[in-house]
Parts: C-alpha cells; structure tokens; sequence
C-alpha cells in the first residue's frame, strides 16, 4: 500500500479510526480520574562489608612488661595488640543482596517496620505498599513506599529501610558473638513527594491517543483488506468492460441544497444558461451531467428507439437522482424530453418534482387514465409519474400495455428517459431494457461491491439490454445509503397522496433523502387538462 493509498484509507476509515481511538480516551480517562491518588516515597541503603577485629587492645605503657613476662612463653612482646582482619570479599555479591530485599518484604521485617510507625500499620498492611529492588551490579537496596498521603510514604519507606538494616545485622551476626559483617546504612532516606505517582492522567492520555489511534489503523487495514467496494471509475470500468460516461462529483458545499434554476429563468434560453454556467462556478456538478449528455448524443440508439433507462445494482446509488438531472440537461440542450418513473415498487420522482403520484404509468397500464391524463408536460420537459403502487409490478411493466406505452413516448418525443428500481432486489429493469434503446447504469464509489455490479450487468445482459455504459457516482466518497428501498419498498403508496400540487414556483429535482448532489433546473410544467 502506497502513501497516497493510505492517505486515501485513512479519509474513507476515518470514522472508524476516530470512534475506536475515541472510545479508548475516554475510557482512559475515566479510569484515570476515578482511581484513588497515590503518592510515593523511595528511600537507598547501601550495603558494604564490616572490618573484622580480633585480639586483645593493651595500653602501650605495659606491652613491655607484659612483653618480657610472656616472651618466657616464646610470643614476642609487642607483636600481639589490636588487630583487624579484612574477609576475603570486599563487598557483598549480588545474589546475598537479593536475598535481602525478599527478605525485606516479609513478614517479620515489615512487622517490626509497623511497630516503628506506631500507628494501626500492620505487616499485612504494609505488605501492599512497600516493595524492595536491588539494582543489578550494585551494593543499593532502595525501598518504595506507596500511600495515599505523602509524609505516610516517607515515614513508611524509612521504617522498612530501619528495620531492614537492624534484621540483617542480627541475621549476619556470628554465631560466637560479635560484631555483623555486613552493614546496611541507610545513604538517602525518603522525603515526602511534592506530587501524586499516580494516576499519570495527562501521560494516559496521551498513551491512549497512540494506542487508538494504533488500533483505529489496524482495524481500518482490516476492514480494507476485506472490502470489496469499488473505489475508483477505472476499477468499474475494467469490471464490467463498460465505458465510463461520466464522473459525477461528491461536494461536501451541496450538501442540503439543490442546483436550481427558477421557472422564470426557463423563459429565456439564455437566462437558464447562464445560471447554470453560475452554478457551475461553484461545482462541477452541473458541467458533469451536461459532459454525461453529450456523450449519449453521439450514441447509436438500438433499433433507433432514443430512450435510456436508468438503474442500478442496488438501493442507494443516486439513479433517481442521475434520471431527473438527465432529463433537465437535455431539455435545456432544446430536446424534447420525456422522464417517467416506471418504479412502481417505491417511486419517488413525484416528490423530487413536487407532482401526486397519481394518475401515472400504473393507471395507464390498467387502463384507468389515457397517455395524455397522466402526462404532466411542459415546454421543455414531460414527466410521467408512476402512478398507483401496484401488487404485480413486473407482470405490469413486462405486459404488451407497457410495449404500446413505451411506443407512443417514442413517437412523441426526442429522448425518453426511464427511472427503473435496481437491478439486483427486483427483475423489473430486466423486463423493461428490450424495451428501451439503450442501458445506463450508475455505480455510486465506496457503496458498491464487485460482485453486485457484475451480477447487475450479467442479469441486464442475459436480459439482451443494450448497455451503453456507466454513470460512477460520488467519486469523491460518501455516506452508503440507508435503506432507501428496503426501509419502505412494499409501501400502500399512500404517503405520496399528501405531495403538493404543482404550482407555478417550479420544482425541486433532489430528492430531499440525497446530499443534495444534483446539477439541474426548474422547468416550466404545466398539467394538461383533460
């Protein structure tokens, strides 16, 4: 994995990164500020080997009599007096040392440590506040006490390194009597900390910020490795051997807004050109769905039926979106447009434009309503709705009904465009694409996996729809899609009775679920009486 690739990683897991290293601080720092303070105290003893002395001291005055009166005995006089005797170790071995300090941490010393401290102190008490160390290559022993008050720290690390000193001296004692050879004294006794040992909250937190953000990575590579969404145009392209017609832009600024243009901008041709080109100033949105026009004016249309159908794999990929901003770039360019909404399982372009659901496609196919009653046109562009929400949508749409219905749009119109539901849940694209003169599929970038796509594509071309290529969506990221159709797919349809009337304010082409990510207008539409 490059830099730039992990650059990349890091941006699409930053949620999860954040939330893992998140969860970490916190915890942290509510443990860290909730356990109890503890300060600590160290005290150093020194341990060395004692001088060794034997013989008898004599004043000088009497060595000479004393002197004559024993060398009769054959000891010279003079030679006997005060004498020491160095061992032959100069100092104590590390091993011995160590000893010292388990033993420090027994019970006897700590018991006569607590009777020193005078207080309700005990060896059992004491046993989980004092811990002793022995330096490697070393003569030190330095004793730690832990408590939460200061100067009870201090008092205890002195006791212990007291009472260490005094068991040693009687455990080293000859047995004959004498003086210790070895001596423990204490070099640096302990003074009262200024500040808590623990809890460390500032160091915690800083350890935790590393760790998270360590785990929030590792979790991320993870989760990199095992996910098999598409990530970039070049990548669907290769999938499914389809042409990328267009890339359409994810800008965090249209998030909530629409790219509108006022129906009183329709009025001239110039005018709504030239809010576009203003539009497009601030996203490229709005140039990218005039790119994606022009590359479908230049394609041959199967059997010369000039209509597009527009789906996709799955719920959430922003088809919907993708037909109805088509549809206004192309009626914009002076073609005579026709958008209809063939999901008759949960529809939605009635909502975007602000039309009722009914009459439309359903009511036309049952024979409940004529094309010219349910045909909401206007100057520039026509729209369809989808009418009814029927129990048998694809018997609907795979009917000879819908073959006349999808004829007679021909007839009365330059370009068709059909919104459909995807592919994958339901086979109603695959009914509809012989139908159409051509297939456009839109992939929306870190939503889709591989495998949806090409099982997508294999069930529209085992179905001989005429794919003209693919519309990748959101190359920038996004937020996958949140149940767009299962969350409601199997509606009665009844929540589109209360969709206001078209008015002559125009109409909203995003729909209001969306980050807002279109690129339109506001055509002038005007229901046909009937």
């Amino acid at each position: 994995m490059s830099v730039t690739e992990f650059v990349a990683m890091a941006r699409r897991r930053f949620v999860l990164i954040a939330g893992i290293a998140g969860v970490l601080i916190v915890a942290v720092a509510i443990w860290s500020l909730a356990s109890p303070t503890i300060y600590q105290a160290k005290a150093t003893l020194y341990a060395s080997i004692n001088l060794l002395q034997i013989g008898t001291a004599l004043p000088q005055e009497d060595a000479g009599s004393k002197g004559s009166a024993k060398g009769d005995e054959g000891d010279p006089a003079g030679e006997r007096g005060i004498q020491f005797i160095q061992p032959d170790i100069r100092s104590v071995d590390d091993r011995t040392i160590d000893s010292y300090a388990e033993l420090a941490e027994g019970n006897r010393v700590l018991g006569m440590a607590a009777k020193d401290l005078g207080e309700d102190e005990t060896a059992s008490s004491l046993a989980g506040k004092v811990s002793v160390t022995h330096p490697p290559s070393s003569q030190l022993i330095e004793i730690t006490a832990r408590d939460g008050d200061p100067e009870h720290a201090a008092a205890i690390a002195n006791a212990v390194g007291k009472a260490m000193a005094k068991f040693v001296a009687n455990l080293e004692r000859p047995i004959g009597g004498g003086q210790s050879p070895v001596n423990l004294k204490q070099v640096e006794p302990a003074v009262a900390p200024s500040s808590p040992a623990s809890p460390k909250v500032t160091r915690n937190i800083l350890f935790a910020i590393v760790a998270g953000l360590a785990l929030g990575l590792g979790a991320a590579i993870v989760r990199e490795i095992f996910d098999t969404r598409l990530r970039e145009p070049a990548t669907v392209r290769d999938l499914v051997d389809l042409p990328v017609l267009s890339t359409i832009d994810f800008d965090r600024r249209l998030r909530g807004h629409s790219l509108l243009l006022q129906q009183s901008d329709l009025d001239e041709e110039q005018i709504a050109q030239e809010r576009l080109a203003d539009l497009w100033t601030h996203s490229r949105v709005a140039e990218e769905f005039r790119q994606l026009r022009v590359n479908l004016q230049f394609f041959n249309f199967e059997g010369g039926r000039r209509s597009i159908m527009v789906t996709s794999s799955k719920p959430g990929e922003g088809k919907t979106t993708t037909a109805g901003n088509l549809a206004i770039t192309m009626a914009l360019a002076g073609e005579s447009i026709a958008l209809v909404d063939c999901d008759l399982r949960k529809p939605t372009v009635h909502r975007a434009l602000g039309l009722e659901a009914r009459p439309g496609v359903t009511d036309v196919l049952i024979g409940r309503a004529t094309l010219d009653e349910a045909l909401v046109s206007g100057r520039r562009l026509s729209v369809l709705p989808a009418g009814s929400v029927p129990p048998n949508p694809t018997e609907l749409l795979g009917s000879q009904a819908m073959a006349d219905l999808v004829a007679a749009l021909h007839e009365r119109f330059s370009i068709v465009v059909i919104d459909t539901p995807p592919t994958l849940p339901f086979a109603d694209p695959a009914v509809l694409a012989p139908l159409c003169g051509t297939t456009l599929m839109v992939v929306r970038i870190n939503h889709t996996h591989a495998a949806e796509l090409e099982r997508a594509v294999g069930n529209l071309r085992s179905a001989k729809a005429h794919l003209c290529g693919t519309v990748v969506n959101m190359v920038r990221g996004g937020r996958a899609g949140a149940g767009y159709y299962y969350s409601g797919y199997y509606s009665n349809g009844d929540d589109a009775a209360g969709s206001q009337t078209l008015s002559g304010s125009g109409f909203d082409l995003v729909p209001r679920a969306t980050n807002g990510h279109v690129a339109g207008a506001r055509p002038e539409i005007e229901r046909r009486e009937a």
